[in-house]
């Protein structure tokens, strides 16, 4: 197909329409740098609904195009004054106005999605929107939408899971940790996306802290900084300062054993002296940060949690031959 399109584009150097079915190809084939190209040529040669919009996703998506949110929303806000008949623009708007933080402007775009395409991932990134503006109870009802409109066929589990999350800040621990079990249960299943230490966080908010600590004590868990400090918490609320103790001296003897390990190495194992070097000042911040994160917890510090709901990603491609989406018509 490649070789074919590129024939034909001989013939025709100025058919968008061919230059994006080869953009899409190039794309298909992990050839983003060709991608790339002829996705911003089918945008100079016609800048219309289709071109702009395919532009848009690659520059959102692609790390060749530096996952550029405001240059995605820079050409879709040039596509809808085109007055598409399409949602695509739109919901692909709304999700780079969140990428870029702009709760906003995502909230009224997506109000606009919704009317032409009612589906889980815009009512999920809806919901994203009234939650990053502080409006919890409706995100909460968005959520639980987004994750009624799948009905019998789970895609996704990440609205459930913000819904979760929206309930135990609402104070509805009840139906939060019922969330919870759910997809503890549904862990293993392929459209997860979420692990243990994740679900802990419902729990951690509804303060149930023995299942907390249930979820983070798992050795298939790798835990981040922000993970102890919950997981150090929660021990200490169920009286298990001895156990908070040891997890902290095991946490900085395995990073004693990473700094002598590198101390002793050659700076090739480690790509050159900066980088050695780098490593060793990592893994000393560390040690700090733990040991001063528990100190400040056994004073009685309460972290908090960070949360940051989970936008829904969706391929938004006119003529996208993997997910048989038509060209645009109009």
């Amino acid at each position: 197909m490649r070789i074919n399109l590129r024939k034909q584009l001989k013939g025709n150097p100025s058919d968008a329409s061919l230059i994006n079915k080869l953009a899409i190809v190039e794309l298909g084939l992990h050839k983003d740098y060709e991608a790339f190209r002829f996705f911003k040529k089918a945008a100079k040669v016609k800048p219309g609904v289709q071109s702009l919009n395919n532009l848009a996703w690659f520059y959102l998506y692609n790390p060749e195009a530096g996952y550029d949110a405001n240059k995605a929303i820079d050409l879709l806000q040039d596509t809808l004054e085109l007055n598409p008949k399409s949602e695509f623009p739109y919901c692909l708007l709304g999700e780079a106005y969140l990428k870029a933080n702009k709760p906003i402007e995502a909230k009224e775009i997506l109000e606009k999605a919704i009317v032409l395409k009612s589906d889980f991932v815009t009512l999920n990134n809806l919901g994203v929107a009234f939650y990053k503006l502080g409006l919890i109870e409706e995100a909460s009802e968005r959520l639980l939408l987004a994750h009624k409109a799948q009905k019998d066929k789970i895609e996704s589990l990440l609205p459930y899971f913000n819904y979760g999350i929206c309930q135990a800040e609402l104070f509805n621990k009840a139906n939060a940790n019922k969330v919870a079990e759910y997809l503890l249960q549904c862990e293993e299943a392929p459209k997860s996306d979420l692990y243990g230490p994740e679900i802990a966080q419902i729990y951690y908010v509804t303060e149930n802290y023995q299942e907390v600590n249930n979820l983070y004590s798992s050795p298939h868990y790798a835990l981040s900084i922000e993970d102890y400090s919950l997981y150090l918490y929660s021990l200490i609320q169920v009286n298990k300062g001895i156990e908070a103790e040891a997890l902290v001296n095991a946490y900085v003897h395995e990073l004693e054993k990473s700094i002598v390990e590198a101390q002793n190495s050659n700076d090739d194992d480690w790509g050159g002296a900066p980088n050695r070097i780098y490593c060793i000042q990592a893994y000393l911040l560390e040690q700090k940060q733990i040991k001063e994160l528990y100190n400040r917890i056994k004073k009685g510090y309460h972290p908090p949690l960070n949360y940051k709901p989970y936008i829904e990603e969706h391929c938004y491609l006119y003529g996208c031959i993997e997910h048989k989406h038509p060209e645009y018509i109009g």
